[in-house]
């Protein structure tokens, strides 16, 4: 399993979720354009050899929210936090294209981040592949 096509794999799963279908990306955006997206990023890699070699990748998926209105940016981040683990969960393998992933970690500190100049409400999924 090579890091293009497991990201592949979760770039499909979470762009299968209504709310951020075609809203999901392969890259740090530079820019927002819509109220919400969610990137793709590689965290980092262990290897381990012992009889053979094992490898996971450590992913992050960040949930991105315009904090214009604060109450509606909540609401809808409050409506897809639970979504992103569900569809890994259902689609462990993410179509096949690995052993399994899992979500790790979901963390929201600092609450607010700013993306070159526009404030955003975030969450970060870290998903082990």
């Amino acid at each position: 399993m090579s890091l293009v096509t497991v990201k592949q794999g979760l770039y499909t799963t979470l762009n299968a979720i209504p709310a951020l279908t075609g809203l999901v990306y392969k890259y740090i955006p530079m820019t927002i354009h819509t109220e919400k997206l969610l990137y793709i990023r590689l965290m980092d890699v262990v290897r381990v050899n012992a009889s053979h070699t094992v490898v996971t990748y450590r992913l992050l998926a960040r949930l991105l929210v315009v904090y214009q209105d604060i109450e509606g940016a909540e609401t809808i981040l409050d409506g897809l936090i639970n979504s992103i683990p569900a569809a890994v969960n259902a689609n462990p393998t993410l179509g096949g294209t690995a052993e399994i992933a899992t979500i790790a970690n979901i963390n929201s500190d600092p609450p607010i981040i700013d993306i070159n100049g526009t404030a955003c409400r975030y969450a970060d999924f870290e998903v082990e592949i």
